[in-house]
Formats: C-alpha cells, sequence, structure tokens
C-alpha cells in the first residue's frame, strides 16, 4: 500500500478588539499557512466565555457564541462579526476539518492573541418623585440602570440643596443626604426617602463607580428630572428707620423676611404718600416711590433711602410676588411699623421792601420760608401801624390790612401785595403760618426792624407850624442831649422824639430852646446810619429858635454832640442844602449807610397864606 503525507495546516489568531463594551462587536484575525494554492476547508469559530479572569478561561463547554467561514488556500481572513453581550474575558478557539490533503487543527484554548475583554457601560436616569413639595415632605428618586451587561453594581445617591434658583444649582458642595442602592443587573430602582423642611431647589445627582467589568458614570448636575422645588411660605415684617421726620429727611425700611428658606426673590418695595392722616392712608392710585430689595432667603434687608420733600404721612407696603418655588407675601398699608409723619417746622423770615417810603407810598413784605420743604402752606400778612415810635409798637388788636400769600411751593421766597400807607408812622408786617397735623403752625415776632417800614414824617420847625411834642424813651449811654456848633453860637440840649401822628410831623419839643432827637434812628457813634436831629428856628410868639442860625453853617465847621454816658462826638460839615418841606430826603430817617450826622430846621421864604416856611435846611456831617 502507498502512504501519501498529508500537509500541516498553521493558524496563527489576534482578536480585534481586545477591549471592547458590551453589545459591541469583535472578530478574529487569522493567518493560514502551510496549505496549498487549492486547498479549502469550512472553518468552525467558537468564542468561549465569560470568565472572570484571563487564566479562568474554559473551553469545555457550551461556547458563548460560534460561526464558521470557508477557506481557500493560504492568506489573512477575518472571522464573522459576533456580538457580545455579557461582560468578562473571552477566548477565540477555531477547528479547522481534516481534508484529503491536510491535517486539520485546532487553537489552543485561552491563547492571549486570541482573548479580549468585554466591559459594561452603565447608564443611569433619574425622576425625581415630586416636581414641587412642601416643607416636611418627603421625596424619592427612581433610578432606572441600563447597560450593565449582567453585571452589580452600587449607585451611589446624593442630594444637593437648597438652593436660591435653578440658575444657583452646583454639585461641588457637600451634599445634604447620600445614599447607596445595591444594583444586580438592569432595571429599576428607589432611593431611600429624605424628608426636606428648607425651602428651595433640590437636586439629585447618581453615579457607579469603576468596576472590574464596569465603567464608571454619572447623571449630570440640575437636571430637570432629578429636580424638586420646596415651595416657601414667606412672612415679611417691617420696620421703617423713623416714625417721625421732617421735610428734606432721608427714610429706609428694614425687611425682615423668614419662611423663604434659602430660595431668592425680588421684594417690590412702594412708599405711599403724603396723607394728611393715617385715616387717609389708602395706599392706591401712584405711589411716592418704588423701588426693589433682592432678599436672597430668609434675613434683613434695607430699602434703598428715600428722601421726603413735604409734610405728611408716609407708610411703606412690600409685595414679595409668588413664583413656582414660593408663595406671595404682601403687607398690609398703613401698619404703624411702616409709617412715618414728615412733620413741618418751618420758618418765616420777612424783610420790608423799604426802609422809609413817603406817606401815599406802597409797601410789601419780602418773605422767605425754609423747613417746609415742597409742602404749599398759606401765610397771613397783617400790617399794623401807624406807630409814633418802635416802642409804642404793639400787634394786638385790628391790624391796618389784612391779606394772605400762597406758598404754593413750599420753601422758596414770595412777595405780599403791595399795601398804600397813607399817613406818617411807623409799620410793621407780622406774618402767621396756620398749623395743621402735618404742620407745626408758627408766629412771627412783632416788631422786628427788618418788618418794619417807616412813612416818613414832615419836620415842621417853623413859625406857623404845629407840632405836639412826642416824648420818646431814651437809650442809656449813647443817647445825644446837646447840639454846639460853636462857629454859629449854637448850644441847645435834645430830647428822644417820636412821631407826633395827628399832624404827620416829628414830634419835636414844643419849648423852641429844645431839640428832637429821633430816638428810632441812628444815635451818635453807631457804625451806620443817620444821627437825626431836629429844631425850632423860632416862633411867632418867642422869637429865634435853637437852629435859627442854622442856615448860617458852612461847610468844614464842626459841631459837637454830648451824649447821656458823658461822651462827645465830634462831626464835621459836609453839605448844608435848603430844599422844600416835601423833598426832604427819606434817607435822613435812615439806619443803614455810612455813619453821619442830620440838623434839620425850617427855612426859605415864609409862606403867609400858609402860615409856615417853605423848606427844610438840612446840614450834613460825618465823625471826624
Amino acid at each position: 500500500m502507498e502512504t501519501v503525507a498529508l500537509a500541516q495546516v498553521g493558524v496563527a489568531t489576534v482578536a480585534a478588539p481586545k477591549v471592547m463594551l458590551a453589545g459591541e462587536q469583535n472578530r478574529d484575525r487569522v493567518t493560514f499557512s502551510g496549505v496549498a494554492a487549492g486547498w479549502s476547508a469550512k472553518v468552525t469559530v467558537n468564542i468561549y466565555g465569560p470568565a472572570r479572569s484571563q487564566a479562568a478561561l474554559r473551553c469545555d463547554g457550551p461556547p458563548a457564541w460560534t460561526g464558521s467561514f470557508t477557506k481557500r488556500g493560504p492568506g489573512v481572513i477575518r472571522t464573522p462579526a459576533a456580538t457580545i453581550t455579557k461582560a468578562g474575558f473571552y477566548t477565540y478557539q477555531l477547528v479547522v476539518p481534516d481534508t484529503p490533503t491536510t491535517r486539520g487543527t485546532t487553537t489552543p484554548c485561552g491563547v492571549v492573541a486570541e482573548s479580549f475583554r468585554v466591559e459594561a457601560q452603565p447608564r443611569v436616569t433619574t425622576v425625581v418623585s415630586s416636581a414641587v413639595v412642601r416643607p416636611g415632605a418627603a421625596i424619592t428618586d427612581l433610578v432606572t440602570v441600563s447597560g450593565l451587561a449582567g453585571e452589580s453594581a452600587v449607585v451611589k445617591a446624593s442630594l444637593y440643596g437648597p438652593f436660591a434658583s435653578r440658575e444657583a444649582i452646583a454639585c461641588d458642595a457637600a451634599p445634604v443626604w447620600t445614599g447607596a442602592i445595591n444594583v444586580n443587573g438592569d432595571g429599576d430602582y428607589r432611593t431611600e426617602p429624605v424628608t426636606l423642611t428648607v425651602p428651595g431647589y433640590y437636586t439629585y445627582r447618581e453615579s457607579i463607580d469603576a468596576g472590574p467589568f464596569v465603567r464608571p458614570t454619572e447623571t449630570a448636575c440640575g437636571e430637570v428630572a432629578e429636580t424638586t422645588a420646596v415651595v416657601a411660605t414667606p412672612k415679611v415684617t417691617t420696620q421703617i428707620s423713623a416714625q417721625e421726620t421732617t421735610p428734606g429727611s432721608s427714610i429706609t425700611d428694614s425687611v425682615v423676611v423668614t419662611g423663604l428658606g434659602a430660595v431668592a426673590a425680588t421684594i417690590n418695595v412702594e412708599l405711599w404718600g403724603p396723607y394728611p392722616s393715617t385715616a387717609a392712608m389708602t395706599c392706591t392710585g401712584t405711589p411716592y416711590w418704588t423701588g426693589t430689595v433682592a432678599a436672597n432667603g430668609d434675613g434683613t434687608y434695607v430699602t434703598e433711602a428715600v428722601t421726603l420733600d413735604r409734610a405728611g404721612y408716609y407708610t411703606y407696603r412690600e409685595v414679595l410676588p409668588g413664583s413656582e418655588v414660593n408663595d406671595t407675601a404682601v403687607t398690609q398699608c398703613g401698619e404703624a411699623t411702616e409709617t412715618t409723619i414728615a412733620r413741618a417746622t418751618p420758618k418765616v423770615t420777612t424783610v420790608v421792601n423799604d426802609e422809609v417810603v413817603r406817606p401815599g407810598s406802597a409797601i410789601s413784605d419780602r418773605i422767605r420760608v425754609t423747613g417746609l420743604g415742597k409742602t404749599p402752606a398759606t401765610i397771613q400778612l397783617e400790617l399794623f401801624g401807624p406807630f409814633s415810635s418802635r416802642s409804642a409798637i404793639s400787634c394786638e388788636g385790628q391790624p391796618f390790612w389784612r391779606g394772605t400769600v400762597a406758598a404754593a411751593n413750599g420753601d422758596g421766597e414770595y412777595r405780599s401785595a403791595p399795601v398804600r400807607v397813607p399817613k406818617a408812622g411807623l409799620y410793621t408786617f407780622r406774618e402767621r403760618l396756620a398749623g395743621t397735623p402735618v404742620v407745626t403752625g408758627t408766629t412771627g415776632e412783632c416788631a422786628l426792624v427788618a418788618e418794619t417800614a417807616l412813612s416818613a414824617p414832615t419836620i415842621a420847625t417853623g413859625r406857623g407850624d404845629t407840632a405836639n411834642y412826642v416824648r420818646a424813651l431814651q437809650t442809656p449811654g449813647n443817647a445825644p442831649v446837646r447840639v454846639q456848633v460853636p462857629s454859629q453860637r449854637i448850644d441847645a440840649p435834645v430830647a428822644a422824639v417820636g412821631i407826633d401822628l395827628s399832624n404827620a410831623v416829628l414830634g419835636v419839643p414844643v419849648d423852641i430852646q429844645r431839640l428832637g432827637w429821633w430816638r428810632d434812628g441812628a444815635a451818635p457813634g453807631d457804625s451806620a446810619g443817620s444821627v437825626l436831629i431836629a429844631g425850632h428856628v423860632d416862633s411867632a410868639r418867642r422869637g429865634a429858635g435853637a437852629f435859627f442860625r442854622l442856615k448860617s453853617v458852612k461847610a468844614g465847621e464842626r459841631i459837637t454832640v454830648q451824649t447821656a454816658g458823658g461822651t462827645s462826638r465830634s462831626y464835621r460839615v459836609v453839605s448844608v442844602r435848603t430844599m422844600p418841606k416835601g423833598q426832604l430826603p427819606t434817607n435822613v430817617y435812615s439806619v443803614k449807610g455810612s455813619p453821619r450826622l442830620v440838623l434839620v430846621t425850617c427855612g426859605g421864604p415864609f409862606v403867609a397864606a400858609a402860615g409856615s416856611y417853605r423848606d427844610n435846611i438840612v446840614v450834613t456831617a460825618v465823625p471826624n
């Protein structure tokens, strides 16, 4: 018998890929050698596993997968793709049958080059038990695990919160709760209940750590399905910074928020007013001021400062609007702790428009008001007069004139209507601002210099003139008591005088040898104003008076004035003028301007029809 030598098939394999995920495909790269070009065989491919290690692989049981392919001649070929669904170690084993010309072969079991590893890539999705709860409620998380490929794992669950808003959710701080679930393959699992007491947003986050055949995974932070809102029931209480203030002052409101937990909210703030009384507070219409306060959970917050520009009652009202995570909270209108009264304490000062006017002229009052802010008010004015001297001024009884001025803009300057004063004498304004529940009333002082005007009297000191002596109180010390003009042999005593109201003239002494000092003008030594001294030129019955030679005084001559305090004041004459009595300058009565001495008597032609002199002679001197 003839013996035929059979060829031995050579087989080399490499599994690809060496590591894969469950559900992916693997193929074996097979290299055939030792066969003729015409050789052909059907090769069986078996994959054994899963094993927990490379060393534990066996090829003596049912394969996890089997397939076949036909190979012709030597060369390289890839086996059919195999899909593996369970994790573990796997190995290829190829069986090549005998043929008439070749001897078949079976590859070794568990060769590293023919082995590969299959790992699970789990997927975790979760749904919180309730998207919205109230404080004190318990929540859980439904955890759905897939892709474990038959493996077991531990799902770690963490609950983060509370957060002020969805945008504020983060998972980088310590969780408020943690738990673990042992999962044996794919399926649905539920976490332990967690009771939430603080309002805010909470979010679950689950993870699986890496295992021998399990890859790690973690859910995203802040997913809507994993987030629940614990709804707050906030309470807002407030305390105004001052319960009594004044126009022009600023106030704030301290807002205390409780029950909001960690929830962020914007508080709408309204300031209502001004109201004339607490009973009138309605909080309807347009607020005096609006603003907002950002509240980051429970706490005390202070509103922006608001300046109150007028008197009245003001009250705050706060609104915390509702949202998916908090209820609405509204304070009541007119609560005592939210209310202040801006009480005006006005000050009214006035200045008469002219210090001295001629009879028949009009005077008015310039009024300055402060302390009202923008509170409108009505100022009542009274004009009292005429009076013979400042010491005689009184604001009792019937005034000469009454009127009102509307201070429509509150603080500011206003002017009264002009009032004609037909008679000589002193007139004084007095103002009154009536009080209200929110404005303190005020009444000005009587006879203030700034509020007093003189309707200038005539100086009638000649033959035929009628003037009643009006004695006025002297000021000790600087009151003039004697005037001397040595060059004209004038030397006469002086008495303080007022105004003869009945005759509208300065009330000089009837004794023609005595002079009259206008008591309400300046005094010797004053830093401003006219020291006015008038005297008779003559008398039809008594002849020449004390100022008979006044018309002869010349510029440059000296005048000496003795005072009650024993002081002598020396003056130098700068002018001697003759003028009609009706044109006597009003500034001879003024307490303003540079200091000066003015001596006045009658002169000029005697008018028989009038029975008096036509003119006044005015001598003006200045201190040496």
